[in-house]
């Protein structure tokens, strides 16, 4: 899949995100929870402490994290400035790739928990959407640099960053070039094609 030639911006509403995140819950069979739920903090402190995740708090306010097919969010959906709608939109489709890599493998949990190369790369892999997915709305590349510097909160080991790094390049140039792979991103991108195209009533 490539980007559509004819692109135009669409306009994000807090409708349309809503409408957007519940869409691709449904199409990817996941469910999306807010942190601010205790039982869901409990599960999610347990996860971070096996990770080695020292700034649990940090870590709560800026990332989203997924156990199975649940996604727990740090933000209120809809909600904030345009920029930060277009991260509400990128940030999904990056943990709606962690979903599909717990149905491919149903040892995953275990493995992104106990093993920092193997987190890297599902991380790396992941963030083929945020790369797709700026691209898609700004029309630029998004720098890698900004990508490997979040990985650095994982508490990944600084080899395992090297190696996502050099896979998050190619797959940047890729990006550059109109490729859309990853099926996260083209279901989001045929969603907003279909629905809202530069629409500010939606």
């Amino acid at each position: 899949m490539k980007y559509p030639n004819n692109y135009t911006r669409p306009y994000l509403t807090e409708k349309n995100v809503k409408a957007f995140h519940k869409y691709m819950a449904a199409k990817f069979k996941a469910e999306i929870v807010n942190k601010d739920d205790k039982v869901s903090m409990e599960i999610i402190d347990w996860a971070l402490g096996l990770m080695g995740v020292m700034d649990k708090g940090e870590f709560l306010k800026r990332y989203a994290i997924t156990i199975g097919d649940r996604i727990y969010i740090p933000y209120e959906i809809g909600k904030g400035t345009m920029a930060q709608k277009v991260g509400q939109i990128i940030l999904i489709c990056h943990e709606m790739t962690h979903v599909i890599q717990g149905e491919l493998d149903h040892a995953m949990k275990l493995k992104y928990l106990m093993s920092k190369s193997r987190r890297a790369h599902m991380e790396s892999e992941a963030m083929h959407c945020n790369l797709e997915m700026y691209y898609w709305y700004y029309q630029k590349n998004l720098p890698v640099s900004a990508l490997v510097k979040a990985l650095e909160a994982y508490s990944l080991r600084d080899e395992d960053i090297a190696v996502a790094q050099t896979h998050l390049k190619v797959y940047s140039m890729i990006t550059s070039r109109g490729v859309v792979a990853s099926p996260v991103s083209k279901a989001a991108i045929a969603w907003w094609g279909n629905r809202y195209r530069n629409d500010s009533t939606n």
